[in-house]
């Protein structure tokens, strides 16, 4: 088997090796919820703690911030307009809304901040949130592509496709937990897994499980990219029993080791490699493709 080399090759492709120096996140919190986030980001980041929106967009235009968190309790609903230009003008930063013990949370906040595109809710009432927030820094774009950078191109690439269709495959980039199988994803969608599996046939894609695969891989491959994480790491990160399971799961997808695997792919050109098997020779039926309608709609 000959395995066609999937670095990527631009200019300003990502260096073998990615600073351990702490990185900066930019912040709009309450002054009591300040030290905790700061305790939560010992060794892997370090707090630029803002007042405005204005200061945030400042911060991002001249690439200092990694990463941007907003209190819960500092945004209002008029905020989402100006959000969404933000997540627009810099689509590869993650942008995280916390929610703290220190304030009742507003159903229209959460809404508001949703519809400007915010994905990234850290609810640091539970140990979780806060795992998730390092998580998230961890893995954030440091100028090279990214698991969001690969959302982005998706969305581009389909821009005729439904809204059910581009949130269905979103889910199998960005799930936490990571999802690997056809029944935990049919959860997800409240579908039944048969029905779900059906109506990918019937469209003429391929099975929804290579999908779900191949950007689990894309997922992995982003995280490998980090030479302070190994192969373990990632697997734990992705919800893998164990690195021997992942390193089957590689085997089993791409017919290669997962050290080859790290060898050979970096996040793009997995990403690359996903497009090429799953999205290009299908784009015309996965812009028609109804995956999550209702069952009285006809449509695939």
């Amino acid at each position: 088997m000959v395995v066609r080399s999937a670095k990527g090759s631009s200019a300003n492709a990502p260096s073998s090796t990615r600073s351990s120096e702490p990185v900066p996140v930019t912040t709009i919190l309450m002054p009591a919820e300040r030290s905790a986030v700061d305790a939560a980001g010992e060794g892997l980041y370090r707090t630029m703690h803002r007042t405005s929106l204005d200061e945030v967009r400042r911060d991002l235009r001249e690439q200092s911030a990694t990463a941007v968190l907003l209190s819960l309790a500092c945004c209002s609903p008029r905020d989402a307009i100006r959000m969404a230009a933000i997540l627009r003008e810099h689509p590869r930063v993650p942008m995280m809304a916390l929610i703290t013990n220190l304030q009742r949370v507003q159903p229209q906040s959460l809404l508001s901040l949703g519809r400007s595109g915010m994905r990234i809710v850290i609810d640091a009432r539970d140990s979780t949130g806060w795992h998730l927030l390092r998580e998230t820094v961890a893995t954030a774009d440091r100028g090279s592509f990214s698991v969001e950078s690969a959302i982005t191109e998706l969305r581009q690439t389909l821009l005729a496709a439904s809204d059910d269709c581009l949130q269905l495959l979103e889910l199998f980039f960005t799930s936490r937990p990571a999802l690997h199988t056809v029944r935990q994803v049919a959860t997800q969608v409240d579908l039944h897994p048969g029905t779900l599996m059906s109506r990918f046939q019937r469209a003429g894609l391929p099975p929804l499980k290579r999908y779900l695969d191949l950007a689990n891989l894309v997922r992995a491959a982003y995280r490998l990219e980090d030479q302070r994480r190994s192969i373990a790491d990632a697997s734990v990160s992705l919800e893998y029993s164990s690195p021997q399971s992942f390193g089957r799961h590689v085997t089993l997808v791409l017919g290669i080791s997962a050290s080859a695997f790290r060898s050979v792919y970096d996040c793009e050109g997995m990403y690359r490699r996903f497009c090429e098997e799953l999205v290009t020779p299908v784009q015309s039926q996965l812009c028609k493709f109804r995956p999550l309608r209702s069952l009285q709609d006809g449509a695939f």
